[in-house]
């Protein structure tokens, strides 16, 4: 309630899944913090919580639900998102930060001045994803919330908002790596 009034942000507590976590309403939950985001507060709060199972949050149509991950991670929850990854294809080229991934495979330039989408780039960026957000949730990888396709250079995400979050993270990240100079 603190954070929700002090942001104004929209925040859902599922009450029913943290319930069955053993969280009451009534907990106590009191933290120390300074100059914080209001994700790291949270993260802060729903580990202070040390339920079990794990709690977790995720951002859906301008709301904050908080739940336990299992119920954020429910097929049901899920959503489509498109992710315009163009940057990241065109500048693994020239990147050296990620050695392992295979983005940096050289390519000649098309003729036409536009990049191709060799599979093996798009392909290995996928992997990255999956790989880096929740494995076990992947239909390809026999999960069951998510999936991962790309289109013209955007990803196609239809996944659970908690795995959206990563998945937005996660290539936020890459973007950063990727267009670091080098020194």
């Amino acid at each position: 309630d603190y954070l929700r009034k002090a942001t104004g942000v929209n925040i859902v507590v599922n009450w029913g899944a943290l319930h069955d976590a053993k969280v009451d309403e009534s907990t106590a939950i009191t933290l120390g913090l300074k100059a914080v985001s209001l994700r790291a507060a949270l993260e802060a709060v729903l580990q202070a919580a040390q339920a079990d199972p794990r709690l977790g949050m995720a951002v859906n149509d301008n709301v904050l639900e908080i739940s336990t991950v299992e119920a954020l991670m429910s097929a049901a929850h899920a959503v489509t998102r498109v992710y315009d990854v163009r940057d990241l294809l065109e500048a693994a080229p020239q990147s050296p930060q990620l050695p392992d991934s295979g983005l940096n495979q050289q390519a000649a330039p098309p003729p036409n001045g536009k990049k191709p989408w060799p599979d093996t780039d798009v392909s290995d960026l996928i992997s990255s994803v999956e790989t880096a957000v929740f494995p076990d949730q992947w239909r390809d990888k026999g999960g069951e919330s998510s999936s991962v396709r790309e289109f013209k250079g955007a990803l196609i995400v239809t996944a659970p908002p908690i795995v959206q979050d990563g998945v937005s993270q996660t290539l936020a990240q890459l973007g950063a790596t990727l267009n670091k100079p080098v020194h």
